[in-house]
């Protein structure tokens, strides 16, 4: 029995895990449902409405100014409003928290490609040693 057989299937085996493993894998298309056409509304038109005449303006009165204050200005400054703050944000999960939009459901991962190069390696080497 020669030992060069099961070296070279066992090479053989590892170099075509080595390349299973390096192989992309097709992502899976998504499947949306086919848009739905929508009828398009028919563009309304509204009849034009008479624009009234302008009415006269009414004569202007002279009103008195008001009488100047005797106070004396202050030199202290107005005091400025407090700050409003924002309401903090309800937690999530809660009915007023905002949607999320639908995540995409996450990448395949790379189990799959290495589980079939492991048997892929499994299957030479026990045929190697069956010579």
């Amino acid at each position: 029995m020669s030992i060069t057989g099961p070296i070279l299937a066992l090479a053989l085996a590892l170099l075509s895990a080595m390349a299973l493993a390096q192989a992309p894998v097709p992502a899976p298309a998504p499947t949306l449902p086919p848009p739905t056409p929508s009828p398009a509304p028919a563009p309304t038109v509204a009849p034009p409405t008479p624009t009234p005449a302008p009415a006269p303006a009414p004569a202007s009165i002279p009103t008195p100014s008001p009488a100047p204050s005797t106070k004396p200005p202050s030199s202290s400054p107005a005091p400025s409003p407090p700050p409003t703050l924002s309401p903090p944000a309800p937690p999530p999960g809660s009915p007023n928290s905002p949607v999320s939009p639908p995540t995409s459901p996450p990448p395949p991962s790379a189990a799959a490609p290495l589980s079939t190069s492991f048997a892929a390696a499994a299957i030479a080497a026990v045929a190697a040693f069956a010579f």
